[in-house]
């Protein structure tokens, strides 16, 4: 997207003048404000954080699933949702594993949404929700142990495969931020994946067949602390401008 002119921002009478300190100033205004429109869409992205998960198992299914938190949708609670990337394959999502920055939190967490069968919560000791389907293991590649864990759905081909789930992480007396989750990795579990191109007569054979152990890392939370410090300084410039 090309940068605008300065000028364009502000009417052509309010970005002249015939003294050169309130040109001064007024240009200083009008790169204020040129900054705020290019800086805005940078500061609204640190309410979310996003990552790839895809298999650890060399010769593993090719499928690839994505982890979205928000803590600007709910606030005070984290809205976690997972979304199969259908660029690749696609199928069942069963279960999320997590670690979390501040472990004596657990106690206090809580998982709602209407796909979520179960969660439970452990210091570094959860890799195995019961269904054979929603197990991570403790292979050397497995990122659990882990602190969190979400069962989403049902076992089998029963007719209930997410592709898409959200649900809601909260906690019964802190207001959680992106910060419980930033630099985290993560493990998913999906089953009954079939390929975009296979034949749809023979999904229910395949779908039974083949799984994968995914997993994947959390970015840090975007800092804004640069971008204010300019807004800040433009904005200096143009107050002390004014004043001569």
């Amino acid at each position: 997207m090309p940068t605008p002119d300065c000028l364009s921002l502000l009417p052509t009478d309010a970005c002249a003048g015939p003294a050169r300190p309130r040109r001064s100033a007024r240009l200083a205004a009008c790169l204020a404000a040129l900054a705020i429109a290019l800086l805005a869409p940078a500061l609204a992205s640190a309410t979310t954080i996003s990552a790839l998960a895809t298999p650890f198992i060399a010769g593993g299914v090719d499928v690839a699933v994505r982890l979205t938190v928000d803590d600007a949708a709910d606030p005070g609670n984290l809205v976690l949702t997972l979304a199969v990337e259908h660029a690749t394959n696609f199928g069942d999502l069963r279960a999320l594993y997590l670690h979390v920055n501040d472990e004596d939190l657990l106690s206090g967490l809580s998982v709602t949404g209407a796909a979520v069968s179960q969660s439970i919560f452990g210091a570094n000791s959860i890799y195995d929700l019961g269904p054979y389907d929603t197990t991570m293991g403790l292979s050397e590649e497995s990122p659990c142990p882990c602190d969190l864990g979400i069962e989403i759905g049902q076992m089998g081909f029963v007719g209930d495969d997410y592709q898409s789930v959200s649900f809601v992480l909260s906690h019964d007396q802190v207001d959680l931020t992106l910060d419980l989750l930033a630099s985290t990795t993560f493990g998913v579990r999906i089953s009954h994946v079939v390929g975009l191109d296979s034949d749809p007569e023979k999904w229910e054979f395949t779908r039974n067949k083949q799984a994968a152990k995914l997993s994947g890392t959390l970015p840090i939370v975007p800092e804004p602390s640069t971008a204010l410090l300019m807004l800040l300084g433009l904005g200096g410039l143009a107050l002390g401008g004014s004043k001569r």
